[in-house]
């Protein structure tokens, strides 16, 4: 009898630790990032239309005229400082970033690395600018997803320039 309540006691135990070990294997380790000030140092506009990815630079001239520029900083606590739009932020461990304001998400994004890109337009994108001027009706016009891009302190992108002299 002794025998069976072991035998019990452990296939139960195995039935238990089983899942909560795979439950713990599937969340992964953590994305880690480095904490302090980012700055916007760009923009990522995507063409709905055509799915065409164009970066700009801060002050490039961009399709639509509306443009983020907070910067914030990110503290270890998952607290944000010196930022009037959000309070506070989670990431998960695929680099996914939720921003939020007063425990409300504010914006949501994600890290490239140490690059991070802040979505700023709704779900259906930006009119473009020339398409407003024109009065171009929406089924007709140029919508685009916008991204402001930020990296610690403001460090410039890398430059894809592979010229040689």
């Amino acid at each position: 009898m002794e025998k069976a309540k072991k035998m019990t006691f452990g296939v139960l135990a195995m039935l238990v630790l089983l899942p909560a070990m795979l439950l713990l294997s599937a969340c992964g380790d953590p994305y880690e990032i480095e904490y302090g000030e980012y700055q916007v140092v760009g923009y990522l506009a995507i063409n709905h239309t055509t799915n065409e990815r164009t970066e700009y630079g801060r002050d490039d001239d961009m399709p639509v005229s509306f443009r983020f520029t907070g910067s914030m900083t990110l503290n270890e606590d998952g607290t944000i400082s010196n930022c009037q739009f959000a309070d506070a932020y989670s990431i998960d461990s695929d680099g996914n970033i939720d921003i939020r304001r007063d425990n409300a998400t504010a914006l949501t994004g994600y890290f490239e690395g140490d690059v991070l890109y802040v979505l700023y337009t709704e779900e259906q994108g930006m009119k473009s600018t020339e398409d407003i001027v024109n009065n171009t009706p929406d089924d007709e016009a140029t919508f685009y997803t916008m991204y402001a891009i930020y990296t610690l302190n403001g460090t410039p992108l890398p430059t894809d320039d592979t010229t040689t002299e």
